[in-house]
C-alpha cells in the first residue's frame, strides 16, 4: 500500500468529494442568486438561504468539473504518492480557471465581470479544503503503536 493511501481513510475521501461537490454548488448558485437583477428585494437574502435545494441543483451545473477534477487528481495523485497542499491548490486553480474559461468565455458571471477571479479563487479553496479534508493535520495523529505480542512460555 502506498504511504498516501495509508494517511486517509476511505470515508475521509468520500467526504472531500462531497466538499468538493457542496462548495462549489452552494458558492456559485449563492452568488448567482446574489447577483441576480430580480432578487434585490428587502427579503433576498432570506429567500436565498431558504432556497438552498434548488441553489445546490443550479450549482452543479457549473460545480461538477470540481468534483471531476478532485477525483481524477486524487486518483493520479495517489499513484504518484503525491499528496501535497500545493499540488491540491494547484489542481484546485486549473480546475477553476477551466471552469471559467469553458462556462464563462466571456468573463461574466451573471452580467458582472467575476467569472474568472470567482472560478479560480473557489477552485484554489475547494482544492485546499479537500486537502485538509483528505491529508490533512495529520502530524496532529498520535503515531501507531505496533501491537505488542505476548510472550510465549519457552518448551523445553
Amino acid at each position: 500500500m502506498r504511504l498516501a493511501s495509508k494517511k486517509t481513510t476511505r470515508l475521509r475521501v468520500f467526504l472531500a468529494l462531497v466538499v468538493a461537490f457542496v462548495l462549489p454548488s452552494l458558492v456559485l448558485g449563492q452568488t448567482y442568486n446574489w447577483l441576480d437583477k430580480s432578487a434585490s428585494t428587502p427579503t433576498a437574502l432570506a429567500d436565498a438561504l431558504l432556497s438552498t435545494a434548488p441553489i445546490l441543483v443550479i450549482g452543479a451545473f457549473f460545480g461538477w468539473p470540481y468534483v471531476l477534477v478532485s477525483a481524477v487528481a486524487w486518483a493520479l495523485l495517489d499513484q504518484t504518492n503525491r499528496h501535497y497542499p500545493w499540488t491540491a491548490a494547484a489542481t484546485g486553480l486549473m480546475a477553476g480557471g477551466a471552469v471559467a474559461a469553458f462556462n464563462f468565455r466571456d468573463g461574466k458571471f451573471s452580467d458582472a465581470p467575476i467569472a474568472y477571479p470567482l472560478c479560480i479563487g473557489l477552485g484554489l479553496v475547494t482544492g485546499l479544503c479537500v486537502w485538509i479534508i483528505a491529508y490533512g493535520r495529520q502530524s496532529r495523529l498520535p503515531e501507531p503503536t505496533a501491537p505488542v505480542k505476548p510472550a510465549r512460555p519457552l518448551l523445553l
